[in-house]
Formats: structure tokens, C-alpha cells, sequence
């Protein structure tokens, strides 16, 4: 066997995987502001054991690895990894998803790592905006480190969230900042993946967004080509100034016949959707040296990844532990 291709015929090739359940933000629309009690250390999976995972991963036809956390840069020793990994992988296509509030003294190791992608968390340019949605980050840290790898890494993506009473100063500012430093803005739907942090007045579709930027430019809708193993992002490019940006709508369009990812968390759980109410455990065999029952579990989580998304599919389980 060396692909893996889940009951409906989606071909899996894309594996998210969380580095940590930590973060030093609380934003909004994804944790809770106090009352987080993080992982001990022993189960967190260490460096050697998703090294190792990701071997068989990449035996059963994995093509693209994205990094997450919580976020995966607080963790100690990230970006050697980064670096272990790709040598280790050379034909994987290697991402990371980080808040930026690293980035800047990271930025030379990052670089040298040989990362294809970084994708960074950025809802607004306002400081005041930006402090009360990560309820104690900084912005200008986040702008510095942005300047530190721009021209450096070869894809520097930008996923902001639209979340509450959205302002259109912010949408035009972050079109704006990204156009000038060559960077593609990602807006993104806020998802009810959380009964705890879900309110539908918080929620703005992205079709409300395209019809404001739609006043401003001619934008129309194309397919990325260049993208390895893409994601759910719609892109949509500027005819008179060439930029790019993409949507990606999990709440009004459906798009899981196109999925083609799953995602290891933090503890080795394997996800086979954001919104997965079940796991496969990955590490307890794992630690045990029993390859057949980790093969077997990966082989169960793709066979059992669902037609379609379920909201809420478990109030439980954090999406910065499972790595959104």
C-alpha cells in the first residue's frame, strides 16, 4: 500500500500535525482567556517520535506536512527540527502556521531550515484592534518578524479571520499592507468548532467580503496551479494590480469532497477532520515499537474521515491541541 484514500475516493495527502497545545495569545475566536490547563510534557510527542510517524506518513503517499501548534514556535528547539525534518524529507512540501510573535527572533534559523511556506495569523494592521482579539498580543512584534523573512521564504501567506463587527478600514488596510510586501491575504470564516467560543453574531461570511473588495478592483476567481497538495482556499486575483488573495469558506460553502488532509495532534491522536468527535492513537502503539497496529489506526482514521463536517463534533476537544 503507499497511498491512502478514505471511503468516498478523497485522496489523503496532506497531514497537519501540532507541535504543542501552548500559546502565548488567547484569541478570540479560538481559546478561552484563563481556565486552560496545558498538557504535562510526557505526553506531548517528542521530535523523534513525529520524525518517526511521519515515515510511515510518507510511505503511504503523504505529499505536504504543515506544522502547527497552539503555537509551534514556543516549543523549544522548533526550528532545528525544522531543519532535521526537511533534510530528513526532501521531497515533502514543508509548511508552518504560526502567530508571528516569534517570527523576528527566529527569523535567521527559519530561513535556513529550507521551509517552503509560512503561513501567519494577522485579523488587523490596529494595535488596539489586534490587543483586544489576542487579549495581549502585539502587532508591531508580528509586522517585524514579517519584515525579517519577507524575500527570504518563498510563500508567506496572511489568514485573517473575520470575527466580529468587521471593519472595513481593516479589510482594505490588510489588502493594502499585503499588496505592498507581496504577501497573499487569506480571509477565513470563523468556524463553530467550539460551543464554548461560537456566536453567530460574530460570524461574517466571505461573501460579504468579496462584495466589499468587489467595489474597489476587479477580482476574479482562478484556480492556483502553483499550490502543492492546496488546501480549501478559493483565490481570487486583481486584474489591474496582479494581486492575489484567497477565502476560504468552511460555514457557507461546503467543500469536504475536496479534502485531502488529516491531522496528528499534539498527544499523537490521530483527526481525520477539524471537527472530529473521534481519534485513532497513534503514540501508545508507537512507543510500544507496534508498526502494525500504528498502520493499522492510520488506515481505520482514513477509512472512518467523514462525508462532511459536524459543528461541534465535540466541545471537548480544542482545536489548539488537534491544531486548526
Amino acid at each position: 500500500m503507499n497511498e491512502l484514500i478514505d471511503s468516498i475516493g478523497r485522496r489523503i495527502q496532506y497531514l497537519r500535525v501540532s507541535v504543542t497545545d501552548r500559546c502565548n495569545y488567547r484569541c478570540c475566536y479560538c481559546m478561552p482567556e484563563d481556565g486552560i490547563t496545558w498538557l504535562p510534557h510526557e505526553k506531548i510527542m517528542s521530535y523523534e517520535e513525529i520524525l518517526e510517524l511521519c515515515r510511515i506518513f510518507t510511505q503511504l503517499g503523504m505529499k505536504k506536512v504543515r506544522f502547527t501548534g497552539g503555537e509551534p514556535l514556543l516549543r523549544k528547539g522548533m526550528a532545528p527540527f525544522l531543519s532535521r525534518f526537511i533534510s530528513t524529507f526532501p521531497l515533502l512540501r514543508v509548511s508552518l502556521t504560526t502567530n508571528g510573535s516569534l517570527l523576528f527572533p527566529l527569523a535567521e534559523p527559519l530561513i535556513a531550515s529550507g521551509i517552503h511556506s509560512i503561513n501567519v495569523s494577522l485579523d488587523t494592521l490596529s494595535n488596539e484592534r489586534f490587543r483586544s482579539m489576542t487579549r495581549n498580543g502585539d502587532v508591531a512584534q508580528v509586522l517585524k518578524g514579517l519584515d525579517a523573512i519577507n524575500g527570504k521564504i518563498k510563500s508567506i501567506k496572511l489568514n485573517s479571520v473575520l470575527y466580529k463587527n468587521i471593519d472595513e478600514h481593516d479589510v482594505f488596510s490588510l489588502l493594502e499592507y499585503a499588496r505592498e510586501k507581496q504577501y497573499v491575504l487569506r480571509f477565513i470564516e470563523f468556524m463553530p468548532a467550539n460551543r464554548q467560543l461560537w456566536n453567530e453574531e460574530s460570524y461574517t461570511s466571505v461573501d460579504y467580503i468579496i462584495s466589499i473588495i468587489q467595489q474597489h478592483g476587479r477580482w476574479v476567481q482562478y484556480k492556483d496551479n502553483n499550490e502543492v497538495c492546496s488546501g480549501p482556499a478559493a483565490y481570487y486575483l486583481e486584474e489591474n494590480t496582479g494581486q492575489k488573495i484567497g477565502v476560504i469558506s468552511a460555514v457557507s460553502h461546503n467543500f469536504c469532497h475536496l479534502c485531502n488532509r488529516i491531522r496528528l495532534s499534539s498527544t499523537g491522536q490521530l483527526y481525520p477532520c477539524l471537527f472530529s468527535s473521534i481519534s485513532w492513537d497513534l503514540l501508545t502503539p508507537l512507543r510500544k515499537n507496534d508498526y502494525s497496529t500504528v498502520l493499522d489506526r492510520i488506515i481505520q482514521a482514513v477509512k472512518g474521515k467523514p462525508r462532511g463536517k459536524v459543528f461541534f463534533g465535540d466541545a471537548g476537544v480544542a482545536v489548539s491541541r488537534i491544531g486548526g
